[in-house]
């Protein structure tokens, strides 16, 4: 899409235009990283995204399953809407002068690790090799108050992980943006269709019923004489499959074979199934005794997608970070999982739906999508936040397939970069931001006085509590209370004082479950979710 690529006017901030310059390449430490560190690739626009708040940084996490995240022939493209672009490559990833140092463990702790010291650099919380910060390397003022992971398919899960693990010692991420992810144990490996399977195997497993989520796992069945032709050591490989014509062999033109993880050497070499998949194997006598030596116990296959599984970690980053935006992005068609509810968007999703994060969203405003498309599109969706999706109706909020997943990409960054820096997390919006300085911008490097958005306790509610909400002013606000399908419950007009202002809900008149707070005025709109437990 050429229009992509050029240089546009935009409306959203008061300069003309970004020009994309040299990246450069440098090295952070790590206790993963051996002498060598981590390697950096860096790309940076000529202008910053804001004129006093500086430049926000998109992290690009690699999809895939290999180390390298450094793609020299990929095009950067955040540098020309005001974003410094940061690629990196796994420990162990890259050659010559990209090559990280450690070992490569197939994305897991060390990883994990690495990761989260690539954002912290980016937050200005470490020096390079060489004891520079990254504002010392570029000649555009980071705005380190102002980054965030961009997680294309399986870089998803290792951006829920870091933020699940690390989150409350990164305090400059601010966001997450995941494209069509993975997430959740059999949406890591695609148990219910794999779109990247050649012709040994069916695309799609009848197994599975993508109007419910649900497999038949009666279906399932282990076969020794099924082997995969994998780059193992090992040519006795056999593995699990669904014998979905029930004749009790495995039939290419019918029955879906699992695909599994292949990690370890030697003797410690697994097979890794998912994880129920080990578990039924195990509970359904499928695997036989003694078991084959690449079989994982079922310990260790919890152990092994403990890392690599980043729904696993979904309900820390409530805990640590539930100011963190999020939002997951998807076309029509998912790339990886050949399925028409899109489990693995939906998994994350609904996951971050039921905890307690203050922002969650499939899919960028239309009027961001439009804006970095520069033009009026026909069928893109323009969701709300926080509307709940079930396996049926995910089917029609997606973006058409004749969008670039580029542009999911930069929409979304652009999105959550904006709404991160005004604090504003409406459910939707009406345009692209006019001015992204307007309201109160943050400053630039360890702003100790930053703020973070209001926040209400306690947090779930019990049967008639006070529920406080901690107001940054004195200021006079409208309150509206509604349930996660938008029916109004309360609204009333309040003074908040600064500090702790209590307001009495009859928490017994309502129903166990999850309820937005919306706060606003003239100058700000809140959205704060909370929890009503009996």
């Amino acid at each position: 899409m050429n229009k992509f690529f050029i240089f546009l006017l935009f409306a959203t901030c008061s300069f003309n235009s970004y020009a994309q310059n040299n990246p450069i390449i440098t090295h952070i430490p790590s206790t993963v990283g051996d002498t060598t560190g981590i390697t950096l690739l860096i790309y940076y626009p000529d202008v910053a995204r804001y004129d006093t708040c500086g430049a926000p940084v998109a992290i690009v996490v690699a999809g895939g399953k290999g180390a390298n995240g450094i793609i020299l022939n990929y095009p950067s493209i955040f540098p020309q809407f005001g974003f410094i672009e940061v690629f990196f490559n796994f420990p162990g990833g890259g050659v010559s002068n990209l090559l990280s140092g450690g070992e490569y463990d197939l994305r897991g702790p060390n990883c994990i690790t690495a990761l989260k010291d690539v954002v912290r650099f980016c937050s200005g919380e470490t020096e390079n090799n060489f004891g520079k910060y990254l504002d010392e390397l570029i000649p555009v003022e980071p705005s380190y108050q102002n980054v965030g992971l961009i997680g294309g398919s399986n870089g998803g899960n290792i951006s829920l992980a870091v933020t699940g693990l690390y989150g409350n010692q990164l305090p400059g991420l601010k966001w997450i943006c995941n494209w069509e992810s993975p997430v959740g144990d059999g949406n890591v490996l695609a148990d219910m269709g794999n779109t990247n399977f050649g012709n040994s195997t069916p695309t799609s497993n009848v197994a599975y019923n993508d109007t419910t989520g649900v497999f038949d796992y009666s279906k399932l069945k282990y076969c020794d004489t099924l082997y995969f032709n994998y780059n193992v050591t090992f040519d006795t490989l056999a593995g699990f499959y669904f014998d979905n014509n029930n004749n009790g062999s495995p039939s290419d033109n019918v029955d879906y074979k699992l695909e599994p993880l292949i990690y370890g050497s030697g003797v410690n070499r697994r097979a890794n199934y998912t994880e129920k998949i080990i578990a039924l194997g195990y509970s359904m006598g499928l695997i036989p005794n003694p078991k084959p030596i690449y079989i994982p116990t079922l310990q260790e296959a919890k152990d092994f997608w403990k890392w690599r599984n980043g729904e696993k970690w979904i309900d820390s980053i409530a805990l640590k970070r539930p100011d963190l935006l999020f939002m997951v992005t998807s076309r029509d068609h998912d790339h990886y999982i050949n399925s028409p509810d899109h489990p693995g968007v939906l998994n994350q999703y609904n996951k971050f739906l039921n905890g307690s994060n203050n922002f969650i969203r499939l899919n960028p405003d239309k009027s961001y999508m439009e804006y970095v498309l520069d033009s009026v599109y026909p069928g893109l969706p323009d969701n709300v936040c926080f509307t709940p999706f079930d396996h049926l109706t995910i089917r029609s909020v997606m973006v058409p397939d004749s969008v670039d997943q580029k542009i999911l990409y930069i929409a979304g960054a652009c999105e959550l970069a904006d709404r991160s820096i005004r604090g504003d997390l409406r459910w939707q919006l009406d345009s692209v931001y006019d001015n992204c300085d307007k309201y109160e911008p943050q400053s630039i490097k360890n702003n100790s006085a930053f703020q973070l958005p209001s926040k209400i306790f306690p947090n779930p509610i019990s049967t008639n509590s006070n529920l406080i909400i901690y107001s940054l002013n004195d200021e006079q606000v409208k309150i509206e209370l509604t349930d996660l399908s938008k029916k109004n419950i309360y609204s009333a007009t309040e003074k908040l004082i600064r500090g702790n202002n209590s307001i009495q809900l009859k928490s017994n008149e309502l129903d166990n479950g999850f309820y937005l707070l919306t706060i606003q005025n003239n100058t700000r709109f809140e959205t704060l979710k909370f929890e009503v437990l009996h």
